[in-house]
């Protein structure tokens, strides 16, 4: 968006014997002032739904909109009574964490955040095929490279390759949701890209 000097353009436009009138001078700068204010408001408002540019809650809300959060804790796969999933594997949640991989930080950075919010957006719209599927997978977990093997009907080995592979501790259902319906991981494997 490009900033105008209201001022300047208040007195291009003026006629010319008003141009040296204080009071008139006074008139048009505070004119412009607001007009400064509008333009840095609008340039605002522009920016906040522009998910390159939004920050902090704005770009919460963006999250929001496609259906994602910058919270990761997936509950099933804390310990729980009750469950369909009870007899799978469960982590134990501890109120002082030992490691971040056990009960990671809560929300992510913007940067990261972004990132998942573009994967999440493009799956929205995917139709699932494999070479959608491999660019979703690239963007949400930054891998260099994606394998997958299809290894029964409905049922995957993926295979990430990379040396800056973003991991949480919900990666696989993360990577299942936006497979297709139904379609389900086998092994997720994690390589160094070096």
């Amino acid at each position: 968006m490009k900033h105008l000097d209201y001022y300047i353009e208040n007195q291009k436009y003026s006629i010319s014997q008003l141009r040296l009138v204080p009071e008139y001078l006074a008139l048009i700068k505070t004119d412009a002032h607001f007009k400064g204010k509008l333009q840095d408001n609008l340039k605002y408002i522009l920016d906040s739904i522009d998910i390159d540019k939004a920050e902090g809650f704005l770009l919460d809300n963006i999250g929001w909109l496609v259906g994602i959060s910058r919270e990761f804790f997936n509950l099933s796969a804390y310990f729980s009574y009750n469950r369909a999933d009870v007899n799978t594997e469960k982590y134990i949640w501890f109120s002082e964490p030992e490691s971040d991989y056990i009960v990671p930080a809560g929300s992510l950075e913007d940067i990261n955040y972004r990132a998942r919010v573009k994967a999440k957006a493009y799956a929205n719209h995917s139709k699932c095929t494999r070479e959608e599927n491999i660019s979703v997978i690239k963007n949400m977990t930054f891998a260099d490279k994606v394998i997958i093997k299809n290894v029964a009907p409905l049922l995957l080995d993926i295979t990430l390759i990379g040396s800056n592979i973003f991991v949480t501790q919900t990666i696989q259902s993360d990577i299942e949701s936006v497979l297709g319906r139904g379609v389900g991981i086998r092994n997720l494997e994690i390589r160094n890209g070096n």
